[in-house]
């Protein structure tokens, strides 16, 4: 019902601003001239905002704006491997869930150095960095559950 009423609403507007663009008085013809110059600016200024923004992402991106988070990522693993290895039980068992998450973390730095200079659109540009935080985020998770499982604190490694 609201969509309806919002398109009855740009339809009425877009004819009334159609009439006095071309059949309207002089000042209604340069009150619609106007305003199809301000939505036009609006229009253009949006655009260009928009397009700034993904290219400064972009930048970031290509400036390594995943490399610290890789760093932290290391780090725990380090942590993790230490304390895994100086169980005395289960160690084995530990060691070979390390293996498999350093593995997802050399995937997602392979990932990470394939976008690094890459030329793309913005959308996939914006999709690619979705995606990357999403497997962070998931390989952060995981190596959360680890550490639990261990039961060490993520600061050890960092005094």
């Amino acid at each position: 019902m609201i969509k309806t009423l919002i398109k009855l609403g740009l339809v009425v507007f877009v004819g009334i601003l159609g009439y006095n663009y071309f059949l309207g008085t002089p000042t209604e013809k340069e009150d619609a001239k106007e305003t199809v110059e301000t939505i036009t600016n609006a229009t253009k200024d949006a655009f260009s905002a928009i397009t700034k923004l993904f290219k400064s992402e972009k930048e970031k991106y290509n400036a390594g704006k995943y490399d610290d988070a890789m760093d932290k990522v290391s780090v725990l693993f380090q942590n993790l491997k230490d304390k895994a290895q100086d169980l005395a039980s289960n160690s084995d068992e530990y060691l070979d869930k390390l293996s498999q998450l350093n593995e997802q973390k050399e995937e997602l730095q392979d990932k990470i150095n394939g976008f690094k200079g890459k030329e793309m659109t913005e959308e996939e540009s914006t999709e690619a960095n979705e995606q990357l935080k999403n497997d962070l985020n998931d390989l952060m998770k995981k190596i959360d559950g680890a550490i639990k499982e261990v039961g060490i604190s993520t600061t050890e490694g960092n005094k």
